[in-house]
């Protein structure tokens, strides 16, 4: 059974991808950007919501149809290296297996200038799909993307069961 608390921290993480699709679409929907979404929501998505930039999915569920089908981590993602302005990666780290790995195969997809905007849950409860293997911190996330410049990192609290120095969701901008 799912606890209220879980029920409103989940409300809390949606409607920070959700933000995070309308920050891109405000800013990055222009003819000509390549964009990448990592693990499309099945619930809204970059796809349905921009108009003129092009937008690539990938997921590592063959069901999902995607652009690309892969694994994050792996050693040799079939994807062209510098190839995206604007990669969107939402609620993904923690399933990954080897986070370095994933964070560094972001980086060579991503072109020079580019921007990753990147959410993961902190303060909430396991979840699929499995595995499950991480929950970063601030200084967790600093270290994963220590080879981006201009890293932002913002604390999102779910205001109904907000835990001191213990958000529920960060959300990172960075630039290569």
């Amino acid at each position: 059974m799912i606890s209220k608390e879980d029920e409103s921290t989940l409300k809390v993480l949606r409607a920070t991808v959700s933000n995070t699709i309308k920050e891109i679409s405000k800013t990055y929907d222009c003819i000509g950007y390549k964009i990448l979404e990592v693990g499309p929501q099945p619930y809204e998505g970059l796809k349905e919501t921009l108009k003129n930039a092009s937008v690539d999915t990938l997921d590592i569920d063959p069901s999902s149809n995607c652009t690309y089908t892969a694994d994050l981590c792996c050693s040799n993602l079939d994807i062209p290296n510098n190839n995206y302005d604007v990669i969107m990666c939402t609620e993904v780290l923690e399933h990954t297996l080897n986070p370095f790995k994933a964070v560094d195969n972001l980086y060579k997809i991503l072109k020079k200038q580019g921007t990753i905007l990147v959410t993961t849950p902190l303060n909430f409860r396991k979840h699929g799909p499995s595995p499950d293997c991480w929950r970063f911190t601030t200084d967790g996330l600093k270290s994963l993307f220590a080879n981006f410049e201009k890293v932002e990192i913002q604390e999102i609290h779910n205001p109904e069961y907000s835990r001191f120095l213990f958000p529920a969701q960060l959300k990172l901008k960075a630039q290569k």
